[in-house]
């Protein structure tokens, strides 16, 4: 018998592991075992369905055979949810990871399980990050042990599925189905096949003793009449009947998994939460994944994880380098994505320009944020077709009389900056948005006001 990787998972998150968790989210506790008993399930049901193909076990394969998880990250789970160096660490790897598998369906998981666990939506966010390298810890452990080829390592998974149904709590499997692409996994399918079955199973019933019936009685209706042909009858339309129900239980769950989607899995288009569909996130022009980050308590500031640094050939001859996933790129891959066309409704199409930072309570620029717009103004050089808007964002403290003005002060405080790189002034706007438009809307956490203390642009000609 496949041994079940969650009841594994599960027993080193005892209550005291729990209760560190739920004290560093700031969380009950009974709210973050909830959130915990959502998340592996989901995480769990998402790995198993990946195993299917040889080609997503083999990525996961990659992930779970890392030297992180061999085993060592489960000996101290508590410094795991304590705010330390190894929170922070495995903090970032999560993100990452957490990526590589959910994509874009990360933020509608989070979202489910914030509404299901009643748990903040950056508490979830932070949970999944670290739940899933405890996760794959206890799955590397497990293919370690035993030694497990890629072809072992796809049984493993493939045999947890059962064990996911079970754990998951009632109904929330058929929930996220539609926004994982799990269906298979949760419980409608296989009723609406189990009800049909039912019924088909009675009106053959029903048949086999009008057969009895007919073969019994026959001879008294006229012999060649038409109750030979009446059995055949019977049995064509139970079977007609039967195609017919099962088609329309499909199509009734299909009906359901839609509408989970259509509620789950749009995506934001810009960081002003400015709601389109998938085809039209500002990211997926050029297939790439909305930046994660994390709280940095020491500097009060929300750090993204952008990558490493790579060089772009420009134009004009010029290279510069910036992050992977970092504002710059997103930027120069806009530019130079055929898809993507500018978009009319100025609501569209924002992005975050990571590492753009002020002096609290100010619009002046720290260092790094110089470097940043610099990178922005290369670019532009390189592209002289191409403009951008600026727009500034605070958090809601101090209130909108306060805050609508220092966000246009930032705004223009980074388009002077650019201006002073050798762009014209008349190829960039700046606004200010103040507290309105927040990338995380409670707004009730140093860590929720880090991400909404913002600068974001957004390609207005090209």
């Amino acid at each position: 018998m496949t041994a079940n990787l969650l009841d594994l998972a599960k027993g080193y998150l005892t209550n005291e592991v729990v209760g560190k968790a739920a004290s560093m989210l700031g969380e009950d506790q009974s709210t973050t075992q909830s959130a915990f008993n959502h998340i592996l399930p989901a995480l769990m049901g998402t790995m198993a369905g990946k195993a299917d193909s040889k080609s997503g076990a083999s990525d996961l394969f990659g992930m779970v055979t890392r030297p992180e998880f061999g085993g060592g990250l489960l000996n101290n789970l508590g410094d795991l949810f304590s705010n330390s160096e190894t929170t922070n660490n495995t903090l970032n790897l999560g993100g990452t990871l957490l990526n590589s598998l959910l994509g874009n369906k990360t933020n509608g998981l989070i979202d489910m399980v914030s509404s299901a666990a009643g748990m903040k939506s950056n508490s979830t966010s932070s949970l999944m990050k670290l739940a899933l390298p405890i996760l794959l810890s206890v799955v590397g452990k497990k293919v370690k042990s035993e030694g497990l080829g890629l072809d072992g390592f796809m049984n493993l998974l493939q045999g947890q599925k059962e064990y996911v149904k079970q754990a998951a709590p009632a109904g929330f499997m058929d929930k996220i189905a539609g926004t994982l692409g799990l269906a298979g996994l949760g419980s409608s399918v296989s009723k609406a096949v189990d009800n049909t079955g039912d019924r088909v199973k009675r009106t053959a019933d029903r048949v086999e003793r009008k057969v009895e019936h007919s073969t019994t009685s026959g001879n008294n209706n006229g012999g060649g009449g038409f109750g030979r042909f009446l059995p055949w009858l019977l049995i064509i339309g139970a079977l007609l009947l039967a195609w017919w129900l099962f088609r329309t239980c499909q199509d009734d769950v299909k009906k359901g998994v839609d509408a989970t989607v259509d509620k789950t899995g749009q995506v934001y288009d810009s960081t002003k939460n400015a709601v389109q569909d998938g085809a039209n996130n500002i990211y997926s022009f050029f297939d790439g994944k909305k930046p994660t980050g994390y709280y940095d308590e020491a500097t009060n500031r929300y750090v993204y994880e952008v990558g490493d640094l790579i060089e772009l050939d420009l134009p004009n001859g010029e290279k510069v380098s910036v992050a992977e996933n970092g504002g710059e790129h997103t930027l120069y891959r806009l530019i130079n994505s055929n898809r993507f066309k500018v978009f009319e409704d100025s609501s569209r199409g924002w992005f975050t320009l990571d590492g753009v930072n002020f002096v609290t309570g100010s619009a002046d620029l720290d260092g790094e944020s110089n470097t940043k717009l610099e990178n922005i103004a290369a670019i532009l050089k390189a592209y002289p077709d191409v403009n951008i808007k600026l727009g500034g964002y605070t958090d809601n403290v101090g209130g909108q009389d306060v805050n609508q003005p220092l966000s246009q002060s930032r705004a223009e405080a980074a388009m002077a900056k650019i201006v002073s790189s050798g762009i014209a002034a008349e190829r960039l706007g700046a606004e200010g948005f103040g507290q309105e438009h927040p990338i995380c809307p409670a707004n009730d956490t140093d860590a929720c006001k880090a991400q909404n203390r913002r600068v974001d642009a957004r390609v207005t000609a090209k």
